[in-house]
């Protein structure tokens, strides 16, 4: 009952898909408490730097939502294994301008290739990457 009238929502534009864990909206709390925010929220700003039909090429989304319905504890699984490198890096971006070497861009980057390699495979990604590629580069900065 209720999938059909969020469908509705989400065709007229009223709605979004949001593929984030709560573990990350929790983790974008703190991070926004830690800057001095003091009442955090998810809004159109926040929004922007997380993971959903916004923010998403239209064709991710779509593989997004397939996955989901086929084998939905993989993707939490993967996600699982993203999670502590987007919390490393989001940490040493924590503090105004902390975030602007060259090097940690890149690592941003290759985070985002990561994404696409675990949850849109059929895409491609530019240069091969994997969890342990990553905690390598990290431990590199």
């Amino acid at each position: 009952m209720y999938h059909e009238y969020a469908k509705q929502l989400i065709e007229s534009g009223n709605a979004y898909y949001a593929f984030d864990t709560t573990e990350e909206i929790d983790e974008m709390r703190e991070r926004l408490k830690k800057s001095g925010n003091p009442s955090p929220k998810y809004d159109s700003i926040t929004r922007q730097s997380m993971k959903n039909s916004l923010t998403l090429p239209q064709d991710e989304v779509e593989k997004r939502l397939e996955k989901l319905r086929s084998a939905p504890e993989r993707d939490r699984q993967r996600m699982l294994e993203l999670q502590p490198l987007w919390q490393k890096f989001w940490r040493r971006c924590e503090s105004p301008g902390s975030c602007n070497s060259t090097e940690l861009h890149y690592f941003r980057w290759l985070l985002e290739e990561l994404r696409v390699s675990l949850f849109a495979q059929e895409l491609g990604t530019v240069e091969r990457v994997s969890v342990p590629r990553l905690e390598k580069q990290w431990k590199g900065l």
